[in-house]
């Protein structure tokens, strides 16, 4: 039988899969294999720092029930802790290796994939995770950004002043009476008395558009972010087993393809180790995006245009009916002849109510990674 002391320390946590790493540098990565097996110890005996393997039957063969030693936990101020210690092999070899202890505050040993999508998503045997995913190289498009404009709304059409003149001329002297008409409105207009005659003409300016606004409609879409370089790492199980190896070595398991390399991290940017994890990667679990459009807004209203007519009825009765019978005159009118008394209703229409040109909007900002981690890896 087997028996086990399972070490206590921080749960670790897996990655979070919606995260990416950011740019690495990637000093070129190294296949982890047992001939980069840190001072493993022959076969023929047990060294200083082993899990002590003894035959317990009293016959002494190899066959009997083994205890393993104690192994020593991992710093509780690593990043990446193991969930569940496993016991480490008797022998550190047929998958596992020696590897150079892991310095205080970093986590592993970890199989380390750093590659072009897609990554794996499972760990090797005798590792947990992922515990990182990340990468290098950010990729962002840039946003694509549009701009465009509602209809004009509150556009409006001037007042028409209709100046009166005695007679059938319009005189180049100021006309003896002036009405402002509002429109839609039936009104009686007697101007005989002002302008001592029976008879009149009347000049009518042009209605014109002006004011109005639009509403800016932007939109945006931007791409989601992706890693030229992803990353995978998956922490060793068994911790800082020491099994069999030399004095201050631990036992690791061997990555399996995809994954290639054997390291240990650390949250952040830091300098390797001077011996053993000597080969630097940097990566990053998070995008700093920035990106967006300029803002998105509308020129003043062009294009509209109002329209007038003047409609003039025969008075019938005490109150102004604007029955039938009407001579219409259209805005603008030079000079016209127009029946006095009579019955005026002004209405003004817009036929156009024009437009509103959209700025030119431009994509801004960029992706950057964020959150560093530092991968150290055995050369």
């Amino acid at each position: 039988m087997v028996v086990v002391q399972a070490c206590g320390g921080q749960a670790f946590t897996v990655a979070e899969s919606g995260k990416g790493p950011d740019d690495a540098s990637t000093d070129g990565p190294a296949d982890a294999t047992q001939d980069r097996a840190y001072d493993a110890a022959p076969d023929s005996g047990p060294s200083e720092a082993s899990s002590v393997a003894d035959a317990a039957d009293s016959g002494g063969g190899s066959d009997g029930p083994v205890q393993v030693k104690d192994s020593a936990p991992p710093p509780t101020d690593a990043e990446w802790v193991p969930d569940v210690l496993e016991p480490p092999p008797a022998r550190c070899s047929s998958g596992f290796a020696c590897v150079p202890p892991v310095p205080s505050g970093w986590s592993g040993p970890m199989e380390l994939f750093a590659g072009a999508a897609p990554a794996p998503t499972d760990c090797g045997t005798n590792f947990e995770g992922p515990v990182y995913v990340g990468g290098s190289d950010a990729i962002g498009d840039p946003a694509a950004c549009g701009c465009s404009c509602g209809a004009p709304d509150n556009v409006l059409c001037s007042p028409i002043e209709t100046s009166f003149f005695g007679g059938f001329m319009c005189a180049a002297a100021p006309p003896c009476a002036q009405r402002t008409l509002t429109p839609g409105v039936c009104t009686r207009v007697d101007v005989t008395t002002e302008c001592a005659s029976m008879t009149a003409s009347i000049t009518m300016p042009a209605t014109t558009a002006s004011g109005g606004s639009c509403t800016a409609a932007p939109t945006k879409m931007v791409p989601p972010p992706s890693w030229g370089t992803e990353a995978r790492a998956c922490l060793s199980a068994l911790g800082g087993a020491a099994s069999n190896c030399a004095s201050g070595g631990v036992c690791a398991p061997l990555p399996a393809p995809p994954f290639a390399e054997v390291c240990i991290a650390l949250a952040g940017v830091a300098a390797c180790p001077a011996t053993g994890f000597t080969v630097r990667h940097t990566f990053y679990d998070a995008f700093d995006d920035t990106r967006d459009c300029t803002a998105c807004s509308c020129g003043d209203v062009t294009g509209a245009s109002c329209s007038a007519a003047l409609s003039v009825f025969p008075t019938a009765g005490a109150v102004a009916a604007c029955l039938k019978g009407a001579d219409v005159y259209m805005a603008p009118s030079s000079c016209s002849p127009v029946q006095q008394p009579g019955d005026f209703r002004l209405d003004i229409t817009m036929p156009d109510v024009g437009s509103c040109a959209a700025t030119p909007v431009m994509p801004t900002g960029a992706v950057a990674p964020s959150e560093a981690a530092t991968f150290c890896c055995l050369p």
